[in-house]
């Protein structure tokens, strides 16, 4: 779970189109930009972690299962 972009979809505001607090580590749902170099994430441990963009763009893109994306049952994590 990360601290996510804030967007208006359609007049109403939310963390993502669904309106609930699951997001995809992506460009439309990643990290939000309220601070400067990256965002607050939770691990199932419940530590947090300060990630920065590009490391959060990284792991998205390349890293599975990783930080970002973890289903126990799946090889991928998606």
């Amino acid at each position: 779970m990360w601290e996510p972009e804030i967007q208006n979809f359609g007049g109403v505001w939310g963390s993502n189109r669904g309106f609930d607090a699951s997001q995809f580590p992506d460009r439309g749902e990643g990290i939000g930009h309220r601070h400067k170099k990256g965002a607050v994430i939770t691990g199932f441990g419940a530590h947090v972690h300060f990630i920065k963009y590009e490391d959060f763009d990284r792991e998205q893109k390349y890293n599975r299962p990783g930080l970002l994306w973890c289903v126990p049952d799946s090889r991928t994590g998606e």
